[in-house]
């Protein structure tokens, strides 16, 4: 799934969630939602047990460049963690890990999905 601009207005939450922002604007308001990250964004549909976290995670230019800052790559790389140590434990590889499975664990950890 690639993360596009419109998504950044949409005000819609994804159900494998991952990370939650602010708008671009700083400023929370029904015209400028919380910005919710999905775990599908880093993980590629042709590559199977590969997780990309960071500046190279599926984007367009304008999703890109308001992404890479340090929390959000932070954010990413505490759930391509998560992600992975599940995926091991399990014995499946990283696309098939349930997305409620990571939300949680991310969630014991202190982390705001927004719920």
């Amino acid at each position: 799934m690639c993360f596009q601009r419109k998504m950044f207005f949409s005000g819609g939450k994804p159900p494998d969630t991952i990370a939650v922002f602010p708008s671009i604007t700083n400023n929370t308001s029904k015209e400028h939602p919380l910005v919710y990250l999905p775990l599908r964004c880093l993980l590629p549909k042709r590559i199977e047990n590969l997780i990309v976290a960071g500046r190279c995670f599926s984007s367009d230019k304008f999703a890109n460049d308001l992404f890479n800052l340090i929390p959000h790559c932070i954010a990413m790389g505490q759930a391509a963690g998560v992600t992975a140590a599940i995926a091991v434990k399990e014995g499946v590889n990283v696309q098939n890990v349930d997305h409620s499975k990571v939300k949680e664990r991310l969630k014991f950890q202190g982390v705001f999905l927004g719920e």
